[in-house]
């Protein structure tokens, strides 16, 4: 179940999409309120969230005994799917090219500014243990794709790189089932985390500065990263996330956060 849920979610569905699709091919008819029990969602949300399946085609919905119920549809529509999510990757490819391209072009001796691409898992890690051993302040937007494609021993280790050092992290979390949720390995990891609301950051992409860098962790079924070496993007972004962070914390809900965050280790 885990290996074609984590399928699904490299095809381009979201975790939750996925979760409620397999559970609709396992118990179907599904009605709203059965899968949102199973997800533990309202019943508004599990009507949006299989109605997003029916747009995908994915499924169908049939009324039954004057009731809602939702059907899989034949598993060929994945075809189309994954053929959607293809072109976005080509799409996003040819637009990561064009702004490297510009970037470059805009390059000077006195302020240099470098984009480079990193590719594959390992890549990735030396990224992360590049920014450890710094010791200097991170700021990041975290995303829930990167256990599905690195898996969570890895990313376990990776969180554990700044367990003794001087740097500090700051970092938004998606409040979501299978978060941490564990204020002591916060603390031990020098990590001030900042709680979102469920499902308002779903994208697979984690942003990251470090000094005069940004880093771009993208986590396609492929993983790769874009580190942009530029102090005034870098400043930027140090920037943007100080007004989100002020804007989330001022919100009258968050006291309330983290709902779903439920993995303490």
């Amino acid at each position: 179940m885990v290996l074609m849920e984590q399928a699904l979610i490299s095809a381009g569905l979201t975790p939750q999409q996925a979760r409620a699709y397999l559970y609709i091919i396992d118990n179907f008819p599904s009605s709203p309120a059965t899968i949102a029990a199973y997800l533990r969602l309202s019943r508004t949300n599990a009507y949006k969230l299989a109605d997003k399946l029916v747009e995908m085609g994915l499924v169908n919905k049939e009324i039954i005994n004057k009731k809602v119920a939702y059907i899989p549809n034949d598993p060929v529509a994945l075809s189309g799917l994954v053929a959607e999510a293809r072109n976005k990757m080509v799409a996003l490819e040819k637009a990561t090219k064009e702004a490297m391209r510009i970037i470059q072009s805009r390059k000077s001796a006195k302020d240099p500014t470098e984009a480079k691409v990193y590719q594959g898992r390992l890549a990735l890690i030396e990224l992360y243990k590049e920014q450890a051993d710094r010791g200097a302040e991170v700021r990041s937007i975290h995303t829930r794709a990167d256990i599905p494609i690195m898996g969570f021993t890895t990313m376990n280790q990776i969180r554990h790189l700044w367990s003794g050092k001087k740097g500090q992290r700051y970092g938004f979390t998606p409040d979501a089932p299978g978060a941490v949720n564990n204020p002591a390995l916060d603390t031990h990891t020098n990590l001030h985390r900042t709680w979102l609301p469920r499902d308002s950051y779903t994208a697979p992409v984690e942003w990251s500065t470090c000094e005069d860098g940004l880093i771009l962790y993208i986590y396609a079924s492929e993983p790769y990263a874009i580190k942009i070496s530029d102090k005034h993007v870098a400043d930027a972004f140090r920037q943007l996330w100080q007004i989100m962070d002020y804007t989330m914390r001022q919100s009258r809900n968050y006291k309330d956060l983290p709902r779903y965050a439920d993995r303490v280790i």
